[in-house]
């Protein structure tokens, strides 16, 4: 029997590795067979932040000298320990074509597989929640907590021939925080605006950020695929037709709508990666189709952005079930990070009676929409991940809240706010749902949102809205009501509420702005002790979800990827924190 890896059971603090002072090349040798990843040479850093942190640790491979995290339960059917092999080929399907090749910009987490794979960021997750050096060599804190600064490897060369420059990436942060007007913002990480007062190039090789306040979500932030660094000069209309920056693969071929090609870029600037030749993405957005090209070696992995609530259907699970007995396959449940509800306009009518908002709430039925939508793999949550240490409350304290409670007494309750707001009979609107290549009917959810809506009087006309179109309209609150989900980059507190719920954020598709709340993340933010963050979090949770109630929660889900024994897919340290850090790909290979 397959065991199920609950979140819960994941014990990561994303706090501790924020604060790690890194150091290092993070340098793989070249071998002709076999790259073996040589233990980290340690460096003179400067001073880190003043805090409790433990005695550091290096990260195997990577260079950086990082503060420890709790071991993590071992994965399902762990492959064995064997020395990485150069070359090869893997297969993993592709549900669209990409929207483009401006990796800042794009928000999908299919846009951002690929892209993390054309460029570097400063910094990346080598295993898990672990940060690794990649375009720079070292990173350090100054003692104060005011200012990063990291020092660039001298050999990162984009693919025009010239060589990456601190000019380079304070040109790609002002790019991303929208201060360079022929860019918008980044939707993903354009909110590091909380945290960065200013950029500075020392020397060619040098950039520091100046910081408001000690930030130690910060460099997880930068570690993710939308912080990527691209030539200084580069338009809109260049990263349309091609990749502009240098990473560890290169773009072989694009037949749209059939194939991505991406080889192995021998110019790459750390020695010996990455291992793989080569990685195919045939482009299959069909769920079946998806289960039949890996049941018969079309592809060697099923996940990621193809996958969905429930590993397998029921007729092809038996089938996995067998092969995982013979170890011929494998299977690992991870946290997806999903930020799942539903979303009102903050400003619009009838949203903007907070009564209305609070009756959603109470009508949703949470155990079922688990039962019935995620096959049972729905973790009862609220906005901070459940899981997590000094984060989420666990299932036992949200019970007790309203919306969680028992059902018949959270819909009476819903009711009289309804007739309380002006609507004892309801009201007619409409309920949008996006439609993309994964999912061409309507939305995981929608349906049943609909009739949970329809308990309480909200009577709704479902409306598809394709991609990209659907982001346009959310983002400028050109919607009524809808169930949708995102999925959060670092799992940081800091960014589920930087980005989603500041009246700033770059993705406040609520409208919502409450001065208070940017009082509480700046005090939150900035706070070094985990468990005093913690608290600070689940005020501003209470704040968002039951005080203002402008986002209704359902339940947190998890992701499954399955892939071949041939295949190893995934760092030393295990898989990674979210779709939105996973794909780099350095450390992958296939015997």
């Amino acid at each position: 029997m397959l065991q199920r890896r609950a979140l819960g059971r994941l014990a990561v603090v994303f706090l501790v590795v924020s604060l790690a002072v890194g150091c290092g090349s993070g340098a793989t040798p070249e071998q002709e067979q076999v790259v073996t990843p040589p233990a980290p040479t340690p460096t003179a850093t400067a001073a880190p932040i003043p805090s409790p942190t433990p005695q550091p640790t290096k990260a195997p491979g990577s260079g950086l000298v990082a503060t420890p995290t709790p071991t993590q339960t071992p994965l399902p059917q762990k492959t064995p320990t064997v020395e990485p092999k150069r070359g090869g080929v893997v297969r993993q399907s592709l549900v669209r074509d990409l929207v483009g090749f401006d990796p800042n910009n794009t928000t999908s987490g299919i846009d951002n597989e690929l892209n993390m794979m054309f460029n570097s960021s400063l910094v990346w997750n080598c295993e898990s929640v672990v940060i690794c050096t990649e375009a720079a060599e070292e990173w350090a804190w100054a003692a104060d907590g005011k200012s990063l600064t990291f020092r660039l490897r001298d050999n990162v060369v984009f693919p025009n021939g010239k060589k990456m420059t601190a000019g380079d990436v304070k040109w790609s942060f002002e790019k991303m925080m929208g201060f360079n007007k022929a860019f918008a913002v980044s939707a993903r990480v354009g909110w590091m605006t909380n945290y960065i007062e200013g950029i500075e190039v020392v020397d060619e090789r040098t950039v520091k950020f100046k910081t408001f306040h000690t930030a130690p979500a910060l460099i997880g932030l930068m570690a993710t695929g939308f912080a990527s660094i691209i030539p200084q000069g580069t338009t809109e209309d260049e990263m349309k037709k091609k990749p502009v920056g240098v990473g560890p693969f290169i773009l072989g071929e694009h037949l749209p709508g059939a194939l991505y090609r991406l080889q192995r870029n021998t110019k790459y600037f750390i020695p010996g990666m990455p291992y793989l030749d080569e990685i195919q993405f045939p482009i299959i957005s069909d769920p079946a189709a998806i289960e039949a090209a890996f049941l018969t070696r079309k592809t060697d992995i099923k996940g990621g952005s193809s996958a969905t609530t429930a590993p397998w259907t029921p007729s092809n699970e038996p089938k996995i079930r067998q092969a995982i007995a013979k170890g011929t396959v494998r299977m690992v449940e991870v946290p997806g990070g999903r930020l799942t509800g539903v979303w009102m306009p903050w400003n619009k009518a009838p949203w903007n009676d907070v009564r209305v908002r609070k009756a959603v709430n109470l009508t949703l039925d949470r155990d079922q929409y688990s039962q019935g939508i995620q096959d049972g793999h729905g973790i009862v949550s609220l906005l901070l991940n459940e899981g997590i240490p000094n984060q989420g409350r666990g299932e036992a304290a949200i019970r007790k809240l309203p919306g969680y409670r028992d059902k018949e007494v959270d819909r009476a309750e819903a009711r009289k706010l309804m007739a309380d707001a002006g609507f004892p009979n309801g009201f007619d609107t409409v309920q949008e749902y996006r439609i993309s290549g994964a999912d061409p009917s309507a939305s995981v959810g929608t349906v049943f949102i609909q009739d949970q809506l329809a308990r309480i009087g909200i009577r709704t006309k479902l409306e598809g809205i394709r991609d990209p179109t659907h982001f346009e309209r959310f983002s400028r609150l050109d919607y009524s009501i809808q169930q949708y989900g995102f999925v959060q980059q670092t799992l940081d507190p800091d960014e589920l509420f930087g980005q989603y719920f500041l009246c700033n954020a770059s993705r406040n598709w609520t409208g919502y702005c409450n001065p208070k709340l940017q009082e509480m993340f700046d005090a939150m933010s900035g706070e070094l002790d985990p468990v005093k963050r913690g608290e600070l979090s689940r005020k501003m949770e209470d704040l968002v979800v039951f005080e203002d109630a402008v986002y209704a929660p359902i339940p947190q889900e998890n992701r499954f990827y399955t892939w071949y024994s041939d295949v190893h897919p995934h760092a030393p340290g295990g898989w990674y924190i979210t779709w939105y850090t996973e794909p780099k790909r350095l450390t992958w290979w296939r015997e």
